[in-house]
């Protein structure tokens, strides 16, 4: 079983994210497959575009992403899913104006530990330069 949800975990990765997972699930993958392997399964259900049966657009799931990611100050997650928006059609403008949103009840803590983060690969990932 182990190998088959690395596998699938690896597939969804490259295919929501861009990128190979992190490593932190390949653990979990190999110690408690059970409890990826319930996780994978509500991630795909939850990123679903509406053609799939979604109700939003995925680059609006990972707009959202990116705002949850900037308040709990995780520099990696907002990151990822500012990248990840932007590869789904979002503009560089919807990810500054989320990122701005989270600094009105999360104030600069959240910019600056993880909100920057996400405005950088937003902007790499339009090619766009940057210069910060």
């Amino acid at each position: 079983m182990s190998d088959d949800i690395e596998r699938r975990l690896g597939e969804r990765s490259a295919a929501t994210l861009g990128q190979p997972p992190p490593d932190l699930y390949r653990l979990l993958a190999r110690q408690a497959p059970w409890a990826l392997d319930g996780y994978l399964k509500m991630r795909e259900a939850a990123l679903r575009e509406p053609a799939e049966g979604g109700a939003l657009p995925r680059k609006y799931k990972h707009l959202i992403l990116v705002a949850m990611h900037v308040a709990e100050k995780n520099r990696w997650g907002a990151a990822t899913y500012a990248a990840a928006a932007i590869r789904d059609g979002a503009t560089l403008e919807q990810v500054a104006e989320i990122v701005a949103m989270t600094m009105m009840t999360n104030g600069q803590a959240g910019y600056q530990t993880a909100g920057q983060y996400a405005l950088a690969a937003a902007v790499e990932a339009t090619g766009e330069r940057h210069d910060g």
